[in-house]
């Protein structure tokens, strides 16, 4: 009797196996967790292990957080299989410039998170391919120049933090491209003269919602001033 319910618990546990595709055996791909980190169902976090370059993890991760490591570079290969990625955390890194393509393959990432690195260039392709792109946090780097075009290809960009870097100006138009709700350029060394006039003009066009912290660093007439009460004129 205990041997025929036994066998009857095992097949009822068989079938529902079969039926919920959550249970079905997975390729080696998808159950592979990479040496050091903790993976959950859908995200992997790997911080504080000192590693140096960006692991390849399971297809179906959402959330890849690499914080608080030694990476310096981000080969342009590197997500390629990461295509259902949301939130990618690369913040308290050691990476010193972003090249083109760095990011291919993202195009379901919401959330990139850079700051607190030792960024100092740009390439103005390096965020190709982040259609779905909504928080850029590049703060608290060592950015001095921003090229034309870096953000034409973030549609959905909202929030761009690029405070506390070495900036002193911006490319006419970096933001036309861009519906953004909140940008902060404080903490710069923004140079307020006629090259970035332009600026002024962006943050008090006509129903203009965008949240801008943005305040001169030079000339010394117009050091402290907030741009979006600037106006063009004094530049």
């Amino acid at each position: 009797m205990w041997i025929k319910r036994t066998l009857t618990l095992c097949v009822a546990f068989a079938i529902l196996v079969n039926l919920d595709g959550t249970c079905k055996a997975q390729s080696p791909e998808h159950r592979a967790c990479p040496s050091g980190c903790l993976c959950f169902v859908t995200t992997v976090r790997c911080m504080h292990r000192r590693r140096d370059t960006i692991p390849q993890v399971a297809p179906e991760t959402r959330v890849l957080d690499m914080r608080f490591n030694r990476i310096r570079s981000i080969p342009a290969s590197t997500f390629r299989r990461m295509r259902n990625l949301n939130s990618l955390l690369l913040n308290n890194n050691e990476i010193q410039s972003i090249s083109e393509n760095a990011f291919r393959g993202l195009s379901s990432l919401k959330y990139l998170y850079l700051y607190k690195n030792k960024i100092r260039t740009i390439h103005k392709r390096a965020f190709n391919g982040l259609v779905s792109l909504e928080q850029l946090y590049l703060h608290d780097n060592k950015i001095v120049t921003v090229p034309s075009g870096t953000f034409a290809t973030l549609p959905k960009l909202e929030r761009l933090l690029l405070h506390s870097n070495l900036i002193e100006t911006l490319p006419n138009r970096l933001f036309d491209d861009l519906t953004l709700k909140r940008l902060r350029l404080d903490g710069n060394r923004l140079r307020c003269d006629c090259d970035l006039a332009w600026l002024a003009t962006y943050l008090q066009g006509p129903g203009r919602s965008v949240l801008a912290t943005a305040v001169c660093y030079q000339p010394r007439s117009l050091s402290g001033r907030h741009i979006p009460t600037i106006q063009p004129s004094e530049f």
